[in-house]
């Protein structure tokens, strides 16, 4: 989710979906009674291939990943072959042994928050949950490491962003990424109340990136929405390179600057619960390099005449603002057109 800050080439990581809470807007339905993960073997020879390739950084998310039994060991392995390392956490295990023997080999973790402390627990399904989030900060403090806020705006909190801003500030963080609810995951059933329409985003759209002039070279305001001007001013920003673009191996996998390799091992483009019919591969099968070789040849046609789609969609439509991240994935099963042919 700090993708934009850390790296251009990111592999979101989720080696697990089991997590000690059950928020009512995960995208991934992640939840307590969650008890299989990937396993660090087949997850070594992914990264290492990865890395050659030009991957550089991981964002481990889930579930939560301070419940993953081996995320010590991921850590040191991904930091000693040259990558950066970055987390997603509810903050809230800060204090375990896991969390002791991992925070060394961390180079910037994001601690989701939902708002105040009454708005962060309710979503959170968990009273308490912000105070213990804070204790969270606090060891993050004393260790000096880097971290950031990624909350999710939804159309009760979204009046509170200025304040959170000057409260975020405050704890000496590097990072605040404003990122619209997403009906996807378990927020399609148990938060329909709380998404946004159009006018609601504009207004987003415009406070964030007010907030983001106001960043310095220490502290960022990153906002996960797009306007159609920003899009089609630079169509490199959501991937897409252009009429007379030639997909060869060097070049698509340089295009391929976010991956998501879910709790099943499967490597998706873009977003997490990406249509997998464009799933890339599954990293059971060995080195990176390899797969996506296969999936060149294969598929490689289909993604990138996916986001030519998803292009020429913001051309004709009159919608101005989009959370890209939540369109490209209701796109992904949505689109349908003769290059679906392709095998």
């Amino acid at each position: 989710m700090v993708s934009n800050q850390v790296s251009s080439h990111i592999i979101h990581l989720h080696p697990t979906l089991k997590c000690n809470l059950k928020c009512s807007h995960c995208y991934s339905s992640s939840a307590p009674h969650y008890r299989d993960f990937i396993d660090l073997d087949l997850i070594k020879p992914f990264l290492l291939s990865a890395h050659q390739l030009g991957f550089n950084t991981i964002a481990v998310s889930g579930g939560e990943p301070f419940l993953y039994q081996n995320l010590d060991a991921l850590l040191s392995y991904s930091k000693k072959i040259g990558f950066k390392n970055t987390l997603v956490s509810n903050g809230m295990l800060l204090q375990s042994s896991l969390a002791k023997r991992s925070l060394p080999f961390v180079d910037f973790i994001a601690l989701s928050v939902d708002g105040n402390a009454s708005q962060h627990d309710l979503i959170r399904g968990q009273k308490g949950a912000f105070k213990k989030m804070e204790q969270g900060i606090a060891i993050l403090k004393n260790q000096n490491i880097p971290f950031g806020f990624a909350h999710t705006i939804n159309a009760e909190n979204w009046k509170n962003v200025i304040d959170l801003d000057t409260w975020v500030r405050k704890q000496g963080a590097h990072l605040l990424q404003l990122h619209p609810l997403e009906s996807i995951g378990r927020a399609q059933n148990d938060c329909q109340d709380f998404l946004m329409d159009l006018d609601t985003l504009h207004k987003i759209y415009i406070i964030g990136n007010l907030l983001k002039r106001e960043s310095t070279n220490t502290y960022k305001v990153q906002l996960d929405l797009l306007h159609a001007h920003e899009i089609h001013q630079d169509p490199s920003i959501i991937k897409y390179f252009g009429e007379d673009y030639e997909i060869n191996k060097d070049n698509f996998a340089r295009s391929l600057q976010s991956l998501v390799v879910n709790e099943k091992g499967d490597i998706l483009p873009h977003v997490y619960g990406f249509n997998p019919i464009y799933k890339i591969g599954n990293i059971s099968h060995g080195n990176f390099k390899l797969i996506l070789d296969d999936y060149l040849l294969e598929k490689g046609l289909l993604l990138y005449n996916f986001i030519k789609e998803c292009f020429r969609k913001t051309k004709k439509s009159k919608q101005k603002i989009y959370a890209w991240s939540e369109f490209l994935y209701a796109q992904s099963y949505a689109v349908k057109t003769s290059f679906l042919d392709v095998k």
